[in-house]
């Protein structure tokens, strides 16, 4: 007769798991609360233990083990050695204590995937839980109920209730006493390589690993164990705990939209989310309630804060911006100057005369009685590139380019008056680099005498940006700024490819304005990327929102938060993807092409395939100098394209 199987699950981040990185980061949390919320000045008394909170109930928990006659402690051990070690009365013992299980409660989650799988064995298997854990059985039946699991609350072995723990073994042997070997096999699932693998296998119980970790998450794991600063601490727990519930729960099955997901939520998202909150603290801080998200790298930041502000009384007007260096630049000239001559015929080298009209913003047949009819249709030549320049320093032709530029100054304020009203004050929202959307759009409204003050908001910028007086700025950055710049410079090439990448936009750009029913409106390229349709942007998309509403739902974090604080960690997490890319992510990018020029006549994919040959060989090149990676043009991202 075959014995019966009986299936032993772990509990915690095996079938429910934190909205925080470590176990340990809902004591940040808890000193998080302590520390921001005024109410408990009047609770706790001691100002030592409320700012060092996180630490003390560290140890507090080291010496109540170190104390005990048993291999396990309660939660009621761990504060009466808190109790003693700062003289808490027991009002304020039972505060802490009823606060750290709320805590708990509040920030626990299912993992939807290992629920559904005991669901399915419950059917024709026993199924018990067996866990280590100081909290009292009462509140793990509380948490079964929260997870629609109460139904086998008669079946809880933890270690606070037995005296004995799976690490050393003696809580396994005590499931054996309690089932009868020559009755029942037992089969135990859980996340701890030795206490749920390694040590039920030395006690003859088969075991079966949960494998709950990405090698990003463990980088920032590993960073926050020096961490001194519990504000940073907390929420930086809280950013990655979002990340790790959504890659435990992906709602994918097919391989692709799994991928394409986890991207969104382990990357992108944890990037991209604390740079919208920074852009709504700083624009509260500075008085500004009109922040304009620049199409198209604004997009998905754009639909990131309108999440973010949801059920915040927050008095902002957040506006997406549609608008590029190709409709900006001609409109914000008031002459031809050699920049602007630069950008358009030698940076880079154009193809032909529809690609300068096409630089310009403008259409070929505006320009074209200028230009011999031998230098329409053929690849322009240096000399015919003096030529054109020649000709561009006409007189004529200047005029005939201001005349254009006017009238295009002219829809563009219209653009901005029909969006922003009465406001006399805007914030301009990009990624950055040069800063040159903001110096352009600052100089359409001083040539058009639009009184408005517009300051900018960077992902990143390598120099500041001008204003129409051609002084510095007001421009402000988040991930790096032009004082800090070198510590990126090990990051390109690809640096800025990747980034725009990572928040790209289902539309095409904007390459001028148009009037239709008294309204202003975008002109837009026609959108033929095969490689967003195939790198699944609603899949990606939907990523990003939820781990925004989820990051909403708990969100701990004052909007004044020091957001610069985290930097750090936002670096290593990058750093990590673009050098050292998942073999899958490198897959993702290498169905997306990005423009080599602002007018996006010319595109390399992001991530090439090579033969062995080429890749070794392209390797060592860029090992020796990764600098000529722009000459050959093969990709934008050599780390990506070395992985495929």
């Amino acid at each position: 007769m075959s014995k019966k199987k009986i299936y032993s699950f772990d509990i915690f981040d095996t079938l429910i798991t934190r909205q925080s990185l470590n176990p340990t980061g809902i004591f940040s949390f808890l000193q998080y609360e302590l520390m921001n919320n005024p109410n408990y000045a009047n609770i706790i008394h001691d100002l030592d233990l409320i700012t060092n909170f996180f630490s003390m109930r560290i140890k507090s928990e080291q010496l109540a083990r170190e104390n005990s006659n048993v291999e396990e402690i309660t939660l009621d051990d761990i504060y009466c050695e808190l109790q003693s070690q700062f003289g808490l009365s027991d009002f304020e013992k039972k505060h802490l204590l009823d606060l750290e299980l709320s805590l708990e409660m509040q920030f626990l989650f299912p993992i939807q995937k290992n629920i559904s799988l005991l669901k399915k064995i419950q059917l024709n298997h026993l199924v018990i839980f067996c866990s280590d854990m100081y909290l009292p059985k009462n509140y793990i039946e509380k948490i079964l109920k929260k997870i629609g699991l109460e139904s086998l609350k008669d079946y809880i072995f933890i270690s606070s209730e037995v005296g004995k723990i799976k690490s050393s073994g003696t809580l396994f042997q005590y499931l054996l006493s309690v089932f009868d070997q020559n009755e029942y096999t037992i089969n135990h699932i859980g996340d701890n390589f030795h206490s749920d693998c390694y040590v039920p296998i030395e006690n003859n119980i088969n075991a079966f690993l949960y494998n709950n970790k990405t090698s990003t998450l463990s980088l920032i794991e590993n960073m926050l164990k020096t961490e001194t600063n519990n504000d940073t601490r907390a929420i930086i727990e809280y950013i990655f705990g979002t990340s790790k519930i959504l890659l435990l729960n992906n709602p994918f099955s097919d391989f692709k939209q799994k991928e394409v997901y986890n991207l969104a939520v382990e990357i992108t998202a944890p990037l991209f989310v604390p740079f919208v909150e920074w852009i709504l603290s700083e624009a509260i801080r500075k008085g500004i309630s009109d922040i304009c998200f620049l199409a198209r790298d604004g997009l998905l930041l754009y639909q990131i804060a309108i999440e973010i502000v949801k059920d915040l009384n927050y008095d902002l007007n957040l506006h997406y911006i549609y608008g590029s260096r190709v409709a900006w630049k001609l409109p914000s000239l008031n002459e031809i100057n050699d920049e602007y001559i630069n950008s358009i015929l030698y940076e880079p080298k154009p193809k032909n005369l529809e690609n300068i009209a096409q630089r310009m913003g403008l259409e070929l047949k505006t320009i074209k009685d200028f230009f011999p009819s031998r230098l329409f249709n053929v690849d322009l030549a240096d000399n015919d590139l003096q030529e054109v320049e020649k000709i561009f320093r006409l007189e004529d032709f200047n005029s005939k380019i201001m005349k254009v530029a006017s009238e295009k100054r002219n829809i563009i304020i219209k653009y901005f008056n029909n969006i922003l009203g009465k406001s006399n004050k805007m914030c301009l929202v990009d990624l950055g680099w040069s800063g040159s959307s903001l110096t352009m759009l600052s100089k359409i409204f001083e040539l058009s005498q639009y009184n408005i003050h517009v300051s900018g908001m960077f992902f990143g910028l390598f120099k500041n940006p001008k204003n129409s007086l051609n002084e510095p700025a007001e421009a402000f950055s988040f991930f790096f700024s032009p004082e800090n710049a070198d510590a990126v410079s090990d990051l390109i090439p690809g640096l800025q490819e990747v980034f725009e990448c990572l928040i790209p936009a289902n539309h095409g750009l904007t390459i001028g304005y148009k009037y239709q029913n008294n309204e202003v409106l975008p002109i837009l390229k026609t959108y033929n990327n095969k490689g967003i349709s195939e790198f699944d942007y609603t899949t990606y998309k939907k990523g990003i929102l939820d781990y925004s509403k989820l990051y909403r739902l708990n969100r701990i974090n004052p909007y004044d938060h020091n957001w610069l604080t985290i930097i750090p960690y936002l670096s290593v997490l990058f750093k990590d993807f673009k050098i050292n890319p998942k073999k899958e992510y490198a897959l993702i990018f290498s169905k997306i092409s990005h423009s080599v020029d602002m007018a996006e006549y010319s595109f390399l994919p992001m991530a090439a395939k090579l033969n062995w040959y080429n890749k070794i060989k392209l390797q060592r090149m860029y090992d020796n100098n990764r600098y000529l990676w722009y000459k050959i043009k093969i990709s934008h991202w050599p780390e990506a394209t070395f992985k495929m």
